[in-house]
């Protein structure tokens, strides 16, 4: 049985827990980035200036600095994020925690005031 993957997003003081799979697509234009859900719009702030939509990837921890990683069509970006996760597997002096595209069809985990990952809670 899978468990619920979600994100906790903190804006303005206030925290929105919201399921990754209730996220329809990230859009992002200067510093601001647009998380679409399937009834609200949440507005953070990132480094990127591309429009992405997100498929797959995995979360990357590196000594503090921690970082989403992920594959889209043509090229692969790094945003730095706060984590709390389920499943780990240690890869050298990395950690990485695995998200399959099969259960987040299309995610975005993007750098913000407080990004959290919660429980992903999938099977390697």
């Amino acid at each position: 049985m899978t468990k619920e993957a979600n994100i906790l997003i903190k804006t303005r003081g206030v925290v929105h827990k919201i399921n990754v799979m209730d996220i329809c697509y990230v859009i992002s234009k200067g510093r601001r980035v647009k998380i679409r859900c399937i009834d609200r719009e949440f507005v953070l702030c990132m480094e990127s200036k591309e429009c992405k939509r997100v498929f797959e990837g995995y979360l990357h921890a590196c000594g503090s600095s921690l970082f989403v990683n992920f594959g889209w069509v043509n090229r692969i970006g790094d945003f730095k994020v706060c984590f709390e996760c389920g499943d780990e597997i240690e890869m050298g002096h990395n950690r990485y925690y695995r998200l399959k595209a099969s259960y987040v069809k299309s995610m975005g985990l993007l750098t913000g005031e407080k990004l959290k990952i919660y429980d992903a809670g999938i099977p390697m």
